[in-house]
């Protein structure tokens, strides 16, 4: 488990030097790397029917590596807290829905007009889950798949990004289901 995570580690800053070699040098539309950081709402779908909609936050980063001027790939990370999973009882103190994840995505270029992008983008993630609801715990590391849409938009002297995802864990047993808003700064 460390080896793994040390391995994405060091490939995650070797792309970050990559995109910021890349980064420095180009014009704002010409890049082929770019990175972005991004913060945002994230909603748990909870098994459980007594809750009411919880609420989350997530925040996070990724690099966007283009490979033509339909495709590109990437690479993020990005965690997510549950402050409030909205119970009707007393039990507040044992509930938990906390979530971590990489994940390796594709997107494809929609459309481009005045400046903007858009793109679909589906990929594969690896995500911790740590989550408790009253005495029945469960911290997993497990495959996920998510899709979504994504919206860039290049100002003059900064680019701004909007991602709508939707998770699916394929463990544990009652597939766990997120759906999150971001947005955020691409550089």
């Amino acid at each position: 488990m460390r080896k793994r995570n040390l391995r994405i580690g060091i490939c995650f800053l070797f792309f970050c030097i990559l995109a910021h070699q890349e980064i420095s040098g180009s014009v704002l539309m010409k890049r082929r790397v770019r990175a972005s950081f991004s913060a945002g709402l994230g909603l748990p779908k909870i098994p459980i029917s007594h809750f009411r909609n919880p609420v989350s936050v997530l925040g996070g980063g990724s690099l966007n590596f283009r490979l033509s001027r339909k495709m590109a790939l990437q690479f993020g990370g990005y965690g997510l807290y549950t402050f409030d999973l909205g119970t009707r009882s007393s039990h507040e103190g044992k509930l938990r829905f906390d979530l971590a994840w990489v994940s390796l995505d594709v997107l494809y270029h929609l459309s481009g007009v005045m400046r903007s992008e858009s793109f679909v983008l589906a990929g594969l993630g690896d995500y911790h889950l740590s989550q408790q609801f009253y005495e029945d715990e469960t911290v997993l590391n497990t495959m996920g798949l998510n899709v979504g849409l994504a919206y860039w938009k290049h100002w003059r002297r900064w680019s701004s990004v909007f991602e709508v995802r939707w998770h699916l864990l394929f463990r544990p047993s009652d597939n766990p289901q997120v759906l999150t808003l971001t947005f955020g700064m691409l550089l």
